[in-house]
């Protein structure tokens, strides 16, 4: 904490010490490449004894970011993000040196601001539009996305329209040349 000492010397000298706690910022930011670049990412930061830094759980999407401030300095704070490790390669930055993984090596806070970037490379696959999630749902795995009767996700029913569509106007234009 920060506080002022006021002695006394001899009546009339003083002597005045002030101690000023310093404090540093970490600038999150997530990026998220490939083609599934939507969905939240949890993150958590704690301190080297596990204690909570700042808002302790938060979560962040391709494009945002967070700053986690008033963080003392000495401090060393640890980030870890969490993240499906079989769609998604993750590598992060602390200011501008990259590492592998999902979290940080102990980040000691001692400047007003540290940048951390997070970047998670989609390396899942995707056939006629739907993802490996999907179509891992459509298999037999639980989930809270739109069903139909025959348990097929709607997304697979829209790209099998698409291209049911797609086939019917292909088929109908080589009809109509063949009559003429």
């Amino acid at each position: 904490s920060s506080g002022t000492a006021l002695v006394k010397i001899d009546g009339d000298k003083k002597v005045v010490f002030t101690n000023e706690l310093l404090t540093g910022s970490i600038d999150l930011s997530k990026t998220v490449t490939g083609e599934q670049r939507t969905g939240k990412f949890i993150f958590r930061v704690v301190d080297d004894y596990g204690n909570i830094v700042g808002d302790g759980q938060f979560t962040l999407s391709n494009g945002e970011s967070n700053v986690i401030s008033g963080i003392p300095y000495g401090t060393k704070v640890i980030i870890s993000e969490t993240v499906d490790r079989s769609l998604y390669s993750t590598t992060h930055t602390i200011d501008g040196v990259q590492y592998t993984g999902t979290a940080t090596q102990p980040i000691t806070i001692d400047k007003a601001i540290t940048n951390v970037s997070y970047i998670n490379g989609y390396t899942g696959t995707t056939v006629l539009g739907a993802t490996e999630s999907q179509i891992t749902r459509v298999l037999g795995d639980s989930d809270s996305s739109p069903r139909t009767g025959d348990d097929m996700p709607v997304e697979i029913i829209i790209a099998l329209f698409i291209t049911s569509l797609a086939v019917l106007t292909f088929t109908k234009g080589r009809t109509n040349r063949a009559r003429v």
